[in-house]
């Protein structure tokens, strides 16, 4: 079965650029812990300094001349990792990234190169934000294109996407900036690899707003991407205020929004708290895995009215401690047999179970991302509960990274057909969730309905795969569309629709 996206037939996979944000830029750059990049000689004295104090960088834009050198401060007491935009990849000025913190008594300088407008942020704190201008010998500085059918550089068209979001949710509001988004996502084959980079930049930015008191309408469109919006919104509110009543009070203005368009948003609301809060650990934790998450658990305790929404928080702070986990310079270790091993140590049972679910990160890359080897670290988890709910987050994570191409995935199926029978049918379904959680804007749906067309599954999968199907996209979009999706099923499945 094929679908369409407006005039385009979806055939091409749209979560091999995913893939690369969610995975691959993650772990190779942020979390391996690379060399960094730039650093000026240390006997050498910078053009420029830019300072980072209490209310953001100083000067807030810099302009200079290519070549020159800046170097970067802090005022703080506190370290810090100035970088390039899209956070958290820095893909638009790769080479400007400290790659690691900078001590406060020490700084970072890096020669600029290249002609443009850089914007970028502190990776440790990413609301913190600067620009620094380049202009050439004649003084003259590069006018950005978005046009994908020109020459322009990929780093061009990066920034001036990121100008274009900004600026139409600056002028039109969060739909419409996510309308934008949509349109790029649609006409750019490579903007799914920053995808979820732009939503957390979207949500940034919409606290800005929030913040001055202006209304913040939202729609369905803010679980685009992994709900990257949420990731960048709540991390924002975490570390500018960490008012535990102003959050609980979003995530409910959140829910009274959207409950009837998108039901997952305030779940993603909740995660992002638990997210931001370790996102920004203090640094002097790092190398105690439960000194580094225990101000999160402690902040889900207190937002959380009841024990649903502590997991969802929850979820949010082991999602950052397996990427952490991942990442040499947190100075975490853990043992490659026994990845769970911080699961078990937490004394709350939905903790537990956030844990579980969210060691998927850290599984796939102790098992090299070969999927039929980390199943394997699942099927050794004793109790039956979180094993499955260990291979529920390891199959949808698996969804980020595989082809959208419904025929290229039969192995997963014979990888699930190969478990014990506790696992074998989640591990279907849980894949299944991870495509509609990484699909396309607006289009989440088509890989998972491709999925469960294949003639691979026995009735008994089928009948499961499109159940979970049709009950997440259920969660995801407005009623009309969502009967619009059931009318694309074959009839037999249609009776899954309420």
């Amino acid at each position: 079965m094929q679908f369409f996206i407006g005039k385009t037939l979806f055939k091409k996979s749209i979560l091999g650029g995913i893939f690369f944000l969610l995975v691959i830029i993650p772990l190779s750059l942020y979390l391996f812990g690379f060399e960094p990049k730039g650093r000026a000689e240390l006997n050498q004295k910078p053009d420029y300094t830019v300072e980072l104090r209490e209310e953001g960088f100083y000067p807030q834009e810099l302009t200079i001349q290519k070549g020159q050198t800046v170097g970067f401060i802090t005022k703080k007491n506190k370290e810090f990792w100035p970088a390039s935009n899209i956070h958290p990849s820095h893909t638009i000025y790769s080479e400007f990234d400290s790659g690691e913190p900078v001590e406060p008594q020490e700084s970072w300088s890096f020669q600029f190169d290249k002609v443009g407008t850089w914007k970028y942020h502190n990776h440790l704190a990413s609301y913190y934000t600067g620009t620094i201008i380049v202009f050439d010998e004649k003084g003259t500085a590069i006018t950005y294109n978005c046009n994908e059918e020109d020459n322009s550089s990929d780093w061009s068209k990066r920034q001036c996407k990121e100008d274009t979001i900004l600026r139409v949710l600056t002028e039109q509001g969060v739909g419409t900036a996510f309308d934008v988004l949509e349109d790029f996502y649609t006409t750019d084959p490579d903007f799914a690899a920053d995808c979820h980079g732009y939503t957390h930049l979207i949500g940034e930015e919409a606290y800005a707003l929030y913040a001055e008191g202006k209304e913040i309408v939202l729609g369905a469109s803010t679980s685009f991407c992994g709900y990257g919006f949420y990731h960048g919104f709540m991390e924002t509110l975490v570390f500018t205020k960490g008012d535990i009543k102003e959050a609980r009070e979003f995530c409910a203005y959140v829910d009274n929004q959207l409950s009837k368009q998108s039901a997952g948003a305030s779940n993603a609301c909740y995660h992002g708290i638990g997210h931001g809060t370790v996102d920004g650990s203090d640094p002097r934790a790092w190398g105690d895995a439960q000194s580094v998450i225990q101000p999160g658990l402690e902040m889900c305790e207190l937002i959380g009215a009841n024990e649903f929404q502590k997991y969802l928080c929850g979820s949010g702070v082991f999602n950052s401690l397996a990427i952490m986990y991942v990442g040499g310079q947190y100075k975490l270790s853990f043992d490659r047999q026994d990845p769970y091993a911080t699961c078990r140590t937490q004394e709350e049972p939905y903790f537990q179970k956030s844990c579980y679910e969210e060691m998927n990160t850290l599984v796939l890359s102790v098992a090299d991302f070969e999927f039929q080897e980390a199943v394997l670290l699942v099927e050794s988890i004793s109790d039956d509960y979180y094993a499955q709910r260990a291979m529920e987050g390891l199959a949808s994570y698996a969804a980020s990274f595989r082809s959208a191409r419904p025929t290229e995935n039969t192995d997963l199926v014979l990888t699930c057909r190969s478990l014990s029978d506790r696992l074998h049918m989640i591990c279907i379904t849980g894949f299944v969730g991870g495509l509609l959680e990484f699909g396309p804007p607006g289009y989440q749906y088509v890989p998972a309905l491709e999925f469960c067309g294949l003639n691979i599954f026995t009735e008994e999968e089928q009948h499961a795969c499109y159940k979970t199907a049709l009950g997440h996209t259920s969660h995801l979009f407005p009623e009309e569309k969502y009967q619009e999706v059931c009318t694309l099923v074959e009839q037999q499945y249609k009776k899954l629709c309420p």
